[in-house]
């Protein structure tokens, strides 16, 4: 059976600002009379049958593709909605060792067909976006990376492309995963100037000796790397043959993953896959508890920024599938301001409240959808709302702790 999608349609000018009063705590949000609004304003909810909740679900999120299944959750990092020339979108750049920054680009290059072509006069038609390192700046110390920004990962299977194009003094290139930061990450690296590939540990900017095999590795061809992390097991496969024996560590248990070069070796990098289970943040358990408790919620969201350079988005909500949705103008002033929205539908009541952190100071925000009953008013709704923020509060000592 498809899924069944139940839209109401708002606009976010339809929530009336509260005017503030005293309260006697000063982490209890800021109320006073405002005239009730039939202004909507923007909303979506999904509704599923069981056999429905079973099918694949997928969003688009800054160009990365989330495919949540059963078992967990599978990302694709193509850069399909990065424009060609441009840095990838949900990545960071960063430099281990001393040297020049990188240029990070999207190009558009020849993949290895999903089939192999058994006729020579047969063209490769693969042709998709992929990443490419394109700094050929000297240093042996220096290494360009390029973190997926997006996600921290524990147990993982990963898929990749790599191909080394140029570099006169190195041509070691490969993958960073259980990255904390440029001084401490596991890599998988491939060396096509001195035909090698193995694994190696920086650890506080230095390296670790290196664990592997030579290899014949010719550059200007695509090489398939598969990465496989359990606990402290860890395996690696170069072109589909495992060729290190499964190594033991437990330095780093968990991390981001991404794409290196060393020194003025260039690059491209496409068709990585990573299957994962996503770890649940303190948010998304804080909705699931207050849903099981208040059995009158339709909805709970929660909406913050996870530093000052990003702006607030959803992080939290019991449809999940929503989760990174932007936050709207009326979530935006409640942050800021501390200020109390209200909204509602023919069937319902929204109201958006400040969460405030230990010294009272608004640092997220929080939308609850109540369902109405007879007589219901603007304040009693708020009354009604107020416990949520309460509780979610309790557990928020600062906004990292939403992030946790």
């Amino acid at each position: 059976m498809n899924e069944r999608l139940a839209r109401e349609s708002f606009d976010s000018s339809g929530f009336d600002e509260y005017a503030s009063v005293s309260m006697r705590d000063s982490r209890a949000p800021q109320l006073a009379i405002a005239e009730e609004s039939e202004k909507p304003f923007s909303i979506e909810r999904a509704f599923a049958s069981l056999p429905s909740m079973k099918q694949t679900l997928c969003r688009v999120f800054i160009g990365v593709t989330l495919i949540i299944q059963a078992y967990g959750a599978e990302l694709s990092l193509e850069p399909v909605d990065t424009p060609v020339d441009s840095p990838p979108k949900g990545f960071a750049q960063s430099i281990g060792g001393e040297g020049d920054s990188a240029k990070w680009r999207v190009i558009v290059d020849a993949l290895p067909p999903a089939m192999e072509i058994i006729s020579p006069l047969a063209r490769n038609t693969n042709r998709k976006k992929v990443i490419g390192q394109f700094s050929n700046a000297l240093g042996k110390s220096r290494v360009p990376m390029l973190v997926y920004d997006k996600e921290t990962f524990d147990d993982f299977e990963l898929t990749t492309h790599v191909k080394v194009v140029d570099g006169q003094q190195s041509q070691t290139i490969g993958l960073v995963f259980r990255w904390q930061d440029p001084s401490n990450y596991y890599s998988f690296r491939i060396d096509t100037l001195g035909g090698w590939f193995y694994f190696r540990k920086v650890v506080n900017g230095l390296a670790q000796e290196p664990i592997g095999n030579r290899i014949d590795l010719p550059s200007g061809e695509w090489h398939s790397l598969q990465i496989k992390c359990e606990g402290p097991n860890i395996s690696l496969s170069l072109n589909q043959t495992k060729s290190i024996p499964t190594l033991t560590d437990t330095q780093f248990v968990s991390g981001k993953i991404g794409y290196f070069t060393e020194a003025d070796a260039t690059a491209y990098f496409g068709n990585t896959k990573i299957k994962y289970r996503p770890k649940i943040a303190i948010a998304q358990r804080l909705v699931e508890q207050v849903m099981e408790k208040y059995n009158r919620l339709i909805q709970v969201s929660i909406f913050a920024n996870e530093t000052d350079a990003t702006p607030p988005r959803l992080i939290a909500s019991n449809f999940e599938q929503r989760i990174g949705t932007p936050a709207d103008e009326a979530v935006l002033d409640c942050i800021k301001r501390g200020k109390i929205y209200y909204a509602k539908t023919k069937k319902s009541a929204i109201v958006t409240l400040p969460i405030k952190d230990r010294n009272g100071e608004p640092t997220a925000a929080c939308r609850v959808e109540l369902r109405k009953f007879r007589g219901q008013t603007q304040n009693n709704a708020i009354v009604r709302a107020q416990p949520v923020a309460q509780m979610i509060e309790a557990r928020v000592l600062d906004k990292r702790d939403l992030f946790e």
